[in-house]
């Protein structure tokens, strides 16, 4: 679906954004990526779209090519839905009006408008105009607008900005519900990391230019936590022979168990070397994205 290869980004002040970066979203999943202020997330949506453009690397969407010059190639971009940044709304439209004009551009039959508004709980304030809407209607509306033309893959930027309990709940429900009963497929930023946790398939975290973790939500899954000190080589390659992942860091191995199988697997090899020292534990992203952004 989305695949970026070693793109390389330095701002005009020369601040290196991004270095080497590479990113894979498979059809079907839910990529959150995390991140700190700054550190390209927003970047990243905007040289997907060719907004702006790295200096070295490529982007392929659906397997074509993003070029820089801008052209036949980019139409694939027509089968994209975002919201990057605040959205594009125009204060003297309604909800409805937004939408419509959005199937204009795209050339898209006007029957997603009703369903669309009502998956993001805007029916009943539609054809008022949006100047009279909350920061979170606005947000809402923003969503719609990503949704309305039916794309397959959809990139939001910080979609629940602004946006209180109830309508979180709702954006939560609804992304968890398109991409299960449609297989449309996520990139998702967020500051929020307990929404990430409970709804992406897989997660990123974007460091210093580099996405410095990658794969599955290990959320529902465990963990096991040993000292540094009872490391030795032997027990390092066993762990790589079980093909558990494993992080090091401040006189602690976190082995990532994944399912029961290896958890078991890792209980038989900490008892093959003499190992009673360890806590097996829930995995949980705030720990993980410390481990990996404080080192």
């Amino acid at each position: 679906m989305l695949e970026v290869k070693n793109i390389k980004y330095v701002t005009k002040n020369g601040k290196l954004i991004f270095d080497n970066l590479n990113l894979k979203i498979n059809q079907g999943e839910i990529f959150g990526l995390l991140g700190s202020n700054g550190s390209g997330k927003t970047t990243l949506f905007k040289q997907i779209f060719g907004i702006s453009q790295p200096q070295q690397g490529e982007i392929f969407i659906k397997g074509k090519q993003l070029s820089k010059g801008g052209n036949e190639d980019r139409t694939v971009l027509k089968q994209l839905g975002s919201l990057i940044e605040n959205p594009s709304i125009y204060e003297h439209l309604t909800a409805r009006q937004h939408l419509i004009m959005l199937c204009n551009i795209y050339e898209t039959d006007n029957i997603h408008i009703n369903p669309t508004l009502e998956l993001v709980n805007l029916t009943s304030v539609a054809d008022q105009k949006s100047k009279t809407y909350s920061l979170g209607m606005k947000q809402r509306l923003g969503i719609a607008m990503a949704l309305v033309t039916q794309p397959d893959f959809v990139l939001l930027d910080e979609p629940l900005n602004g946006l209180d309990p109830e309508a979180i709940l709702c954006i939560r429900n609804m992304i968890i519900n398109l991409n299960r009963k449609s297989n449309i497929t996520f990139l998702i930023s967020s500051h929020i990391l307990s929404e990430i946790e409970l709804i992406a398939t897989h997660i990123g975290i974007l460091h210093k230019g580099s996405l410095i973790y990658n794969d599955i939500n290990p959320f529902g899954q465990l963990e096991c936590i040993i000292n540094n000190e009872v490391i030795t080589i032997d027990l390092q390659n066993d762990i790589i022979k079980l093909g558990l992942k494993y992080f090091s860091q401040n006189n602690q191995t976190i082995i990532y168990l994944g399912d029961e199988e290896g958890k078991q697997a890792t209980l038989a090899m900490l008892l093959k070397h003499s190992l009673s020292e360890y806590l097996i534990t829930p995995c949980n992203i705030e720990h993980l994205y410390k481990r990996y952004t404080l080192s």
